[in-house]
């Protein structure tokens, strides 16, 4: 069957939200545990990478402000790992995100999860900031993507473009 990515929100069935909740338990390093219900919640926060009906990646997107949105909760079934999901997943939440007017699209890597770092490096976030997260124990990078340009503005006139100054006589 062909894989397709899908914003399911109020038709997620719950075989889709268990196999998420499942899929983010399992592969992520959460102090939190998801369970179904949550994810039917939030439904129209995921994309999901389906086959069938078999959840092979998903991923959280987020408006925090107007002009910011949080990737978040990225994950990849082990047998699928590698073959671009998540890079996809990526993108497709970048186009979410884009769609809502974002300006900068924003997600938190655990330090020294050096595969998710390198993947987001890829897709050209940076890493802006670290801060010590006392529930897990762990330094956790913030990464960052600007997906606007600033407008610049209207170069200064030169000096003998300006018109003459109005003689105070």
């Amino acid at each position: 069957m062909n894989e397709v990515v899908v914003a399911l929100g109020k038709l997620m069935r719950p075989e889709h939200a268990g196999q998420i909740a499942q899929l983010l338990n399992r592969r992520n390093q959460l102090k939190a545990r998801f369970d179904a219900e949550t994810i039917r919640r939030r439904a129209a926060n995921f994309l999901v990478d389906l086959d069938g009906d078999q959840v092979l990646a998903c991923i959280e997107i987020n408006r925090i402000q107007w002009y910011q949105w949080e990737i978040s909760h990225l994950a990849v079934t082990e047998k699928e790992e590698g073959k671009g999901h998540a890079r996809q997943l990526i993108a497709c939440a970048e186009e979410r995100a884009l769609r809502g007017n974002a300006r900068i699209i924003q997600c938190t890597i655990r330090v020294g999860n050096e595969r998710s770092e390198h993947l987001f490096q890829k897709c050209g976030y940076q890493m802006v900031s670290t801060f010590f997260y006392p529930h897990s124990g762990h330094n956790v990078g913030v990464w960052q993507k600007v997906v606007s340009r600033p407008i610049t503005a209207t170069p200064a006139e030169s000096p003998e473009e300006k018109s003459p100054s109005p003689s105070l006589t």
